[in-house]
């Protein structure tokens, strides 16, 4: 019976430990992933590239010329161009002014959030064809 009893409060402080760490570390991210979201986009929305989706994808009766979904398309290639030079040349910058201090991490999560979109549309799109498909 002593024995018992001297391994449940051992026990019992063991469960509340790992209780109060599993609540403070769900907690910690629940908040840290809610302040990511409500941090601003480092770039505008992107309307040439939501111009050119919704001509890529426009019904067969409401046929788009291939010029103008070219001319999108390379309008869209300019922005994303435009961007990934932003985000080259700023990125040595930025990260000695986040070294020094001048800077928050905020920014720096924003800045690292538009350079993954960029890589995930990289990627993404390089496995897409660049045009319609002509039905045979």
């Amino acid at each position: 019976m002593v024995n018992l009893i001297s391994l449940i409060a051992p026990i019992s402080y063991i469960a509340v430990l790992l209780g109060s760490l599993i609540a403070f570390s769900s907690l910690y991210r629940k908040r840290k992933n809610a302040k990511a979201a409500s941090l601003e986009p480092w770039f505008p929305p992107h309307t040439a590239r939501d111009v050119y989706l919704s001509l890529l994808h426009q019904d067969e009766e409401s046929s788009v010329p291939d010029t103008l979904l070219k001319a999108a398309l390379m309008l869209r290639a300019k922005e994303d161009i435009r961007r990934l030079m932003i985000l080259r040349s700023s990125k040595g910058s930025l990260q000695a002014l986040l070294q020094k201090g001048c800077v928050g991490d905020d920014l720096w999560t924003r800045f690292s959030r538009a350079e993954s979109e960029m890589e995930e549309v990289r990627f993404a799109e390089s496995a897409l064809p660049c045009g319609r498909q002509k039905a045979n």
